[in-house]
């Protein structure tokens, strides 16, 4: 989720930062759940899906089992950076803007494949302009 200044949107939830995301509802398509799912946890609701990223994986705990779970991220991009209105009942307890050049440096609570992401994303997107030979 990138705002008008291209800054990174992140969430604070169980005492970490992260990229809002969710599970599929049937009959959704992955792009349709994932604006849904940065709707419902942010509030924000000018929501421009811009293109489809790398996949990600990340474990959590279902049943007291550990489950892979593959990820599907999505660039989208806000006009209204400043609508937010938090998911409480998700747990989420915070949301910040960053500039996504610093996120992976920055020494706060995230989840290491929320770093990559982010580090892929900076990789991919934001090389810096260098001149044809």
């Amino acid at each position: 989720m990138l705002n008008p200044f291209g800054k990174v949107l992140l969430i604070f939830r169980r005492g970490v930062w992260d990229l809002p995301k969710g599970k599929q509802d049937p009959g959704e398509t992955l792009a349709q759940t994932a604006v849904r799912e940065v709707c419902e946890e942010t509030g924000l609701i000018d929501l421009e899906l811009i293109e489809r990223l790398n996949n990600g994986y990340h474990c959590y705990l279902m049943s007291k089992q550990r489950t892979l779970k593959r990820t599907r991220w999505y660039l989208m991009k806000t006009t209204s950076p400043d609508q937010l209105s938090l998911q409480k009942e998700e747990g989420i307890q915070d949301a910040a803007w960053f500039d996504p050049r610093e996120i992976p440096t920055l020494q706060m609570p995230m989840y290491n494949n929320i770093r990559d992401v982010l580090t892929r994303y900076n990789d991919e997107k934001l090389k810096p302009n260098t001149p044809e030979k």
